[in-house]
């Protein structure tokens, strides 16, 4: 069953099937099937701390450097991939402290979306 994981934990989210994404009519125009892909990040609320608890938290899930293949991955921008720029780089490139960027895989939704929920409910 499918349900929209919503939570006050998460301050904002990026992925370009939003209508609110800056890039909602681009994606609509390059995947006119109407599907956007496993892709996104979101900000969560609290910085870095709700960050670091929400990845300890997650069960399921995988921490990595970097995201794809067949099995969801989170990774902590902050820490990884942007972990050399400057607090200003990060800031002009939109990377905040709590950004964490999904990969959705291809395993059972309600495992994923238990183990988000379970991680999101850790930080609340």
């Amino acid at each position: 069953m499918h349900r929209n994981l919503r939570s006050d934990a998460v301050s904002r989210v990026y992925y370009p099937g939003l209508a609110s994404n800056s890039s909602h009519f681009v994606a609509g125009k390059t995947f006119s099937s109407g599907l956007y892909g496993g892709m996104l990040s979101f900000d969560l609320r609290g910085g870095l701390k709700s960050a670091n608890s929400f990845i300890k938290s997650l069960t399921h899930v995988t921490l990595t450097p970097s995201l794809g293949g067949v099995k969801t991955t989170v990774s902590h921008p902050r820490k990884t991939s942007h972990r050399h720029i400057t607090k200003s780089q990060m800031k002009t490139s939109g990377i905040t402290d709590s950004m964490i960027r999904m990969s959705v895989g291809i395993e059972d939704y309600n495992e994923i979306e238990s183990d988000i929920a379970n991680a999101l409910n850790a930080i609340a």
